[in-house]
Parts: structure tokens; C-alpha cells; sequence
């Protein structure tokens, strides 16, 4: 809690604290019933302004338990910016199919390696 207060800004009157956030339209209902909710049980009001602003907000992936951990493989390679297509339904596609890929090469040269170790080690010995 005090990590978040002391990223706040103090009014000129210094009388209360200024916070500013991204938050997405679809998610503004909510976050007003949160700050109303929680004005009522200490005392304090709390007030979310919507403010026009010529920025570009920053990327919103919503994410489920299921795209959660596909979409943590597209990041680690870097997030788009705002309305760029988001990677993560091809990868979700393409991710088990190229590691299967992958794994079918590694036992194909396991066994491949296993052959010739067997070969090489029975070379001297009579048929």
C-alpha cells in the first residue's frame, strides 16, 4: 500500500493525493466501484477522472489460464505496440507442433547415436 501512495503526487493544496493509470475503457465501471467501495469503508473519497490524452496507451493483453503461458513465450521476445496483432493465437497453433518437431529430431538422433555406438563397439567382435 505505502509503495503505491508514495508514487502518488501531492495536490498544490496539499490536501490529497493525485494518481494517474492507464485503464481500459471496458475496465472504467469497475475500477470507479472499486475506488467507491473502498472510499466508503475509510472515510475518504476517492475519484477516477477520465482525461483526454494525445498518448499512445500502452499494450492490453487480456489473457486467460489457458493463453497465459503462450503468451508469456511471446513476450519474452518483446510486446507490440498498441493495436499491433498479437502473436500468441499462431503461436498457441504453431508452438506444440515445431516442439514436437524438435523432439522427434532429438530422439530420431538419440536412437540414430545409439545404433552407431552399438556398431562401433561390436565392430571387432566375430558375426
Amino acid at each position: 500500500v505505502y509503495l503505491a501512495l508514495n508514487q502518488c503526487s501531492v495536490s498544490t493544496t496539499n490536501k490529497c493525493l493525485i494518481a494517474e493509470a492507464w485503464c481500459s475503457v471496458r475496465d472504467l465501471p469497475a475500477l470507479q466501484e472499486a475506488l467507491r467501495d473502498s472510499s466508503t469503508e475509510e472515510g475518504v473519497s476517492a475519484v477516477a477522472h477520465r482525461i483526454p490524452c494525445r498518448d499512445m496507451p500502452p499494450t492490453l493483453i487480456r489473457t486467460n489460464r489457458f493463453t497465459a503461458s503462450f503468451q508469456g513465450i511471446v513476450d519474452a521476445y518483446g510486446v507490440g505496440r498498441y493495436q499491433e496483432v498479437n502473436p500468441a493465437p499462431y503461436t498457441i497453433i504453431t508452438f506444440p507442433f515445431l516442439f514436437a518437431v524438435m523432439f522427434g529430431d532429438v530422439v530420431h538422433g538419440l536412437l540414430m547415436f545409439l545404433f552407431a555406438l552399438a556398431m562401433v563397439l561390436a565392430e571387432n567382435q566375430p558375426a
